[in-house]
């Protein structure tokens, strides 16, 4: 089972661009995901090592890059569309809020 879905992950990156990887997030089932023993155990695994190793910029990471995911889901219109204005800003203003985010807690502030 593990084995299928590590080939199924390996076909999804090496087939896909950037526009059908955002079709597949936005089409993502969240429910489905919540309730997969898998999304689970690598929960756990992440807030594990991160606690363990007191590595909360990795937790940092994690979340950025989950609350990413929910800025393109819910911003960025399907493929082929066009993007209104407010859409566009709101997309560019999420990232470099992130990305302002990130670089203080990984760069600037030490400890």
């Amino acid at each position: 089972m593990l084995q299928e879905k590590w080939d199924s992950f390996v076909k999804f990156l090496s087939e896909y661009d950037i526009r059908k990887v955002l079709d597949v997030v936005r089409n993502l089932n969240w429910t489905e995901l919540a309730v997969s023993p898998l999304f689970w155990l690598g929960v756990i695994l992440v807030l594990g090592l991160t606690l363990w190793k007191r590595k909360f910029r990795l937790l940092l990471l994690v979340f950025s890059f989950i609350v990413f995911i929910f800025l393109a889901q819910y911003t960025l219109p399907p493929g082929g569309e066009t993007i209104p204005l407010t859409k566009l800003l709101g997309f560019l203003g999420g990232t470099v809020a992130l990305i302002v985010v990130n670089l203080y807690f990984l760069l600037v502030r030490e400890g």
